[in-house]
């Protein structure tokens, strides 16, 4: 059989899919052209829940029929696929043929092949197993148009061209769907925070972030992304700082300093309160020989970003007053001196007394630590 360059350029778009799963449906419809069918599905089938896990199909469908179709023949389904996953690997078996061995679905149209005809025009499939161990079998499927005859012997040697690639392509997507489903629910989490969250790569560039960092950013009010995913300070002082707590977290990571991180300011071009920054060193429990994973995690909180702030940790550990708690929570959201005062309608030499208080009880000196102690102790969810 020759191979076309057409069949060169669907190998290297099968593989597309791995890193842009909505890939699968496009490189189907090009799959069943290819083999002269009507329409293409890869799936797997759930040992959880014993239906198909649509990797791709080549065909729209919208949710609704998805849930009708699931709802109407999963039975059906799960008994006719649980033969198909028996297949030896790359043999293509004519789903009338494979019905035939199913008392239940033998010598009659089902209801699941009338709905196919009457909801989206499809008669006869044919099914493929893509590989022979004993996992999950992943399933390729072609369905033929009303009325069309099935998988021709010249059609069953192109695709067997692609079952291996296919087979591949479904092994690589599955760690990297549940990978995509752990990064998913990490970010979900992290966007609860009225803190900006920033994790950063080795090189310094800036790999992922929550949303509150999305909006930081989106200021341009004293940090920037640059070209290359890099964290840049709009100040030349506060870039110098940056660019230090970077660089010492990162060697840290990576085994070649032994910082623990740092705390530090960054001034707005606005001049509205300064933004509060911290670096920790950051390893990837399970990739520690990459550099890659060896980078650092920037917290970055605006003050201008009145998010209330949970002090009962605070209370509770240092016994601090009913006063001192309303204290620290609004040296927590960066009020001044003279703005708490005036919120608790007090003087500011009363205000300056407590806070000596609250200080003394935490063992702290500075704003920015108490700050820091305050988020290590609290749970910082966001209002909304």
């Amino acid at each position: 059989m020759k191979i076309t360059q057409e069949m060169l350029d669907l190998i290297g778009g099968i593989y597309d899919v791995t890193m842009e799963p909505e890939a699968w449906n496009g490189n189907l419809g090009r799959l069943a052209q290819v083999v002269g069918a009507k329409a293409a599905t890869i799936s797997s089938i759930d040992e959880a829940d014993p239906f198909l896990k649509i990797w791709g199909r080549s065909y729209d469908i919208g949710a609704d029929a998805v849930r009708q179709y699931r709802d109407n023949f999963k039975d059906q389904e799960a008994e006719l696929y649980a033969k198909v996953g028996r297949l030896p690997a790359g043999v293509f078996m004519p789903e009338q043929a494979l019905r035939e061995t199913i008392p239940a679905l033998s010598g009659r149209e089902s209801g699941s092949q009338q709905w196919k005809k009457e909801c989206l025009g499809l008669g006869e499939r044919v099914h493929a197993r893509l590989k022979a161990d004993d996992g999950a079998p992943e399933i390729l499927s072609f369905s033929f148009g009303v009325g069309e005859g099935g998988l021709t012997r010249a059609g069953q040697e192109l695709a067997s061209v692609f079952l291996p690639h296919l087979e591949r392509a479904v092994r690589i997507c599955q760690p990297m769907s549940r990978l995509k489903a752990y990064y998913s629910s990490l970010m979900d989490a992290l966007n609860h925070l009225p803190i900006g969250v920033m994790f950063l790569a080795g090189d310094g560039s800036v790999v992922a972030r929550n949303e509150e960092a999305d909006r930081v950013l989106e200021l341009k009010d004293g940090l920037v992304l640059s070209n290359r995913e890099g964290l840049v300070a709009i100040n030349s002082r506060d870039q110098s700082k940056l660019g230090a707590a970077l660089s010492e977290a990162i060697a840290t990571a990576q085994g070649e300093a032994i910082g623990a991180g740092s705390v530090f300011t960054v001034e707005r071009r606005s001049g509205l309160d300064p933004f509060l920054l911290e670096v920790v060193p950051l390893i990837h429990p399970d990739l520690t020989g990459s550099d890659a994973y060896r980078g650092c995690l920037l917290f970055v909180i605006d003050p201008e970003n009145r998010s209330v702030i949970s002090v009962e940790g605070m209370r509770n550990l240092y016994g601090l007053t009913n006063a001192e708690a309303e204290i620290c929570r609004l040296i927590v959201e960066c009020h001044s001196t003279q703005e708490i005062a005036d919120i608790r309608k007090v003087s500011v030499a009363t205000v300056r007394t407590q806070m000596k208080s609250v200080f003394s009880k935490t063992g702290l000196h500075r704003k920015s630590d108490l700050v820091r102690l305050a988020l290590n102790v609290n749970l910082p969810l966001a209002s909304n």
